[in-house]
């Protein structure tokens, strides 16, 4: 009976002990599901805020698109009006050269035809004096 005794305490102590082992692994075990929960949930609400994140990054990407596209049209817009402001300087210089070439071929015309009147002057006014002479001769000795 004693050893009976024995085996059913040595059981017991084995069982007592393989209690007590399984009893630090399930507390251990339920401290590593809490923090890996902990973690877990912690990893959700990054998780969230990475959609967030993404789906404003993704707005911005959509306006600055769409801003990116309203510049590009306002230069090519602009783009125009400046050749057309450059053909428009371009025709008002070619007017300005062809207006004072006028000017010149006018002035030498004029110029010429003063000139040419000036000696048709002073060669008029020279014969014109000795005719004026000669008949004022005429008449003198006709009186």
């Amino acid at each position: 009976m004693e050893e009976e005794l024995k085996k059913v305490n040595d059981l017991f102590l084995d069982s007592k002990s393989q209690l007590e082992q399984c009893s630090i692994d399930l507390d251990e075990k339920q401290q590593r599901l809490e923090e890996t929960s902990r973690h877990l949930e912690k990893t959700k609400e990054k998780l969230v805020e990475e959609e967030i994140v993404c789906s404003e990054l993704s707005s911005a990407h959509e306006s600055l698109y769409s801003a990116v596209g309203q510049l590009l049209s306002a230069v090519g817009e602009s783009t125009g009006d400046v050749s057309g402001l450059h053909a428009k300087l371009d025709r008002k210089t070619k007017v300005e050269q062809h207006n004072m070439q006028m000017q010149q071929s006018f002035s030498q015309k004029m110029d010429g035809a003063f000139s040419s009147l000036q000696r048709s002057v002073q060669h008029y006014g020279h014969t014109g004096i000795h005719k004026t002479v000669g008949q004022l001769n005429k008449n003198e000795k006709k009186d």
